[in-house]
């Protein structure tokens, strides 16, 4: 924008100056002739003031324009200066802000021409007013840009407000145009538009999208974007429509992330993402859930027999061994598989038959799959009305104890009891611990019992010590109990609160529990022992624990598991086997106590081999504390 220059206003100050001048001294010659110059000679005092006077005048009236003049050329120029510095001002904002303003008319021709042409990406790619203005636009602008916005702009012409998108390689402007009217003829004479840089918005909502629909970490769609396209699937109007998913837990992952750290165990879940990318083609969807679940989306009819080779080659890809760090790492996945429509009508629950699939696979051993059936369903109701039943009877005190005698076989004394939980059902009578145990263990709902367990033993044991009989009793600690914070404090609790000789209470432990965290193991079990309770290895043989841990736990006692003890009369490695461990505990001063002893002959074998110590029904079922008092009162005789 161009401004007036001051110099014209005060030249035209001057002229009028002059003219004046050109006045006062007509009318001082005029003054001199009507005097005359003989009045002038005669020295005339009056004569000569009326010339000073004049001449004062006129000298006072030029200083008065002249200095007018001065005084409105100044406040042109500053007012000049503060609308360039204005104009100037908007054009830098304008080149700053991500915009693009513009002015645009038609001439005689009906072309579309540039009246004003601002902002930031004017001046990027060097079109602003001074260089476009009077241009026509297709002659400046992108053939592509310029049939996106032809069209826009001459609906603008004809009296509409206009909102458009115009895109560049790099860039995304969202336009609006609004016409402008000639007051008087109501004619559109010009369009004004402007368009604004959404680049980093839409770049933006894009990163949001990402997150919304994409895992982080592996790049694979997520649990939302799951249930969109099952969804989206579902709704299209296809009568033979099949859809197949695979639902993939890596076995044991959580080991790997408590033993090697999460960074490891994100490495892992990456390479495994990476792997099942290459296996699938593009008409596979691949998600992850979150933690360590995939799942694989098939949208096209397979067979089972496809299906189960899609599985298969999956598991073999997984179990291949994988590089992290200094660290060779092996794992295995579990797949449930469920179809749609069979087994479920929506994403949901189409997820949650596969969930119940894969868990089968697990409880069956891992690194293995199954497909839905309705009999699973079943056992899932039927575990669930489980939870219920065994939070009531923990509410309800509907558990009882009964003991297991273990026999001294050289005397046939008790030489103590193995307590032994039993819950009766109101409806269904007892009930296996088998059944109930594995599902308190499930809910958590394992470490109130257990202290009850605890508790009630202790109280037996000081109501037998009333009638005269000390009966050592020996309480099962399940994993979760032994983790459990605070067990010392909980144990030597009620130890003084049923006034139990902590001598007589053995604590038994699975030898695979002491073998997940020995040195948590060893100091525990120190904690108990310190206490006087005896440490007892129960179902040892099973666990596989290290020879040299097991000489540094803190233990009194081993009892050989009953899977060493049936068929030992016909086994030959069987009966060498059982020897071994009874010299094993022999030579770690530990006693040994064989359990599941069912005949006279594996007691007779057992005895021979050097363990006197036997448990099972060749003496004695579990049965009630009144029977064991029977039990003391009148020796076992086989």
């Amino acid at each position: 924008m161009k401004i007036k220059k001051a110099e014209p206003t005060f030249y035209h100050i001057l002229r009028k100056s002059a003219i004046l001048l050109l006045l006062i001294g007509a009318l001082f010659f005029l003054v001199l002739f009507s005097i005359g110059t003989d009045r002038i000679k005669s020295s005339d005092i009056t004569i000569y003031v009326l010339l000073l006077l004049t001449f004062l005048l006129s000298f006072f009236t030029v200083y008065l324009v002249i200095r007018q003049a001065l005084n409105q050329s100044n406040t042109q120029l500053l007012i000049e200066k503060e609308k360039l510095k204005i104009v100037n001002e908007f054009r830098e904002s304008l080149s700053i802000l991500p915009a693009l303003l513009y002015r645009i008319k038609k001439n005689a021709d009906g072309e579309m021409v540039v009246v004003y042409h601002e902002g930031k990406r004017a001046e990027e790619i060097g079109l602003t007013t001074e260089n476009v203005k009077g241009m026509p636009i297709k002659e400046f602008l992108h053939k592509d840009i310029y049939e996106t916005t032809i069209l826009p702009f001459e609906r603008a012409f004809t009296g509409n407000v206009v909102e458009f998108r115009v895109k560049t390689d790099t860039h995304i402007y969202e336009h609006t145009v609004t016409p402008i009217f000639d007051p008087a003829t109501k004619e559109v004479i010009e369009i004004s538009g402007y368009g604004v840089d959404i680049t980093a918005h839409e770049l933006a909502n894009k990163k949001m999208k990402d997150l919304t629909e994409y895992d982080q970490l592996t790049g694979l769609y997520n649990r939302d974007k799951y249930a969109q396209v099952v969804e989206r699937f579902i709704q299209e109007e296809n009568e033979n429509k099949q859809i197949t998913i695979l639902l993939i837990d890596l076995d044991d992952f959580k080991h790997i992330n408590d033993t090697l750290g999460h960074s490891t165990g994100d490495q892992l879940l990456i390479n495994v993402s990476n792997k099942l990318r290459e296996l699938f083609l593009p008409d596979h969807d691949l998600f992850r859930l979150g933690g360590d679940e995939f799942v694989v989306l098939i949208t096209h009819a397979i067979t089972r027999d496809e299906t189960i080779n899609i599985c298969q080659n999956i598991i073999q890809i997984i179990k291949e061994p994988i590089s992290i760090g200094d660290h060779q790492l092996y794992t295995s996945a579990s797949i449930g598989i469920a179809f749609y429509p069979e087994h479920a009508t929506d994403s949901k629950f189409l997820l949650k038959q596969a969930d119940l699939a894969m868990y089968r696979a697990k409880n069956e051993g891992k690194n293995n799959y199954f497909i839905y059936s309705k009999e699973m369903m079943d056992e899932t109701i039927e575990r669930i009305e489980m939870q219920k039943s065994l939070r009531h009877a923990v509410e309800n005190q509907e558990f009882t104890l009964y003991y297991q005698p273990q026999i001294d076989v050289l005397t046939n004394d008790v030489v103590g009891v193995e307590a032994l939980l039993r819950w009766y059902h109101p409806t269904k009578g007892f009930v296996s611990p088998l059944e109930f145990i594995p599902i308190a263990e499930e809910t958590g709902m394992i470490q109130e019992i257990g202290e009850w367990v605890l508790r009630k033993a202790c109280e037996q044991f000081s109501r037998w010590k009333v009638e005269g009989y000390e009966v050592p009793i020996s309480v099962n600690l399940s994993a979760k109990q032994f983790k459990q914070v605070n067990l010392s404090v909980m144990i030597q609790d009620i130890i003084e609160e049923t006034n139990m000789d902590p001598t007589c209470l053995t604590i038994e432990i699975t030898e695979s529990t002491s073998m997940e965290d020995v040195q948590f193991t060893i100091s525990l079990l120190e904690e108990l022992q310190n206490k006087g309770i005896e440490i007892s290895i129960d179902d040892f043989g099973t666990g596989y624990s290290s020879l040299s841990y097991l000489q540094k736990l803190p233990i009194n006692c081993l009892k050989i598991d009953r899977s060493f003890i049936q068929g030992i009369e016909s086994r030959t490695n069987g009966i060498a086997l059982v020897k071994t461990i009874i010299d094993l505990a022999e030579n770690l001063n530990f006693s040994v106590i064989a359990e599941g002893v069912e005949t006279i002959e594996q007691r007779d074998i057992l005895s021979n081999l050097g363990c006197h110590k036997i448990q099972g029904f060749v003496y004695s079922k579990p049965i009630t504390a009144e029977e064991i008092m029977s039990l003391m009162n009148n020796k076992i005789a086989i």
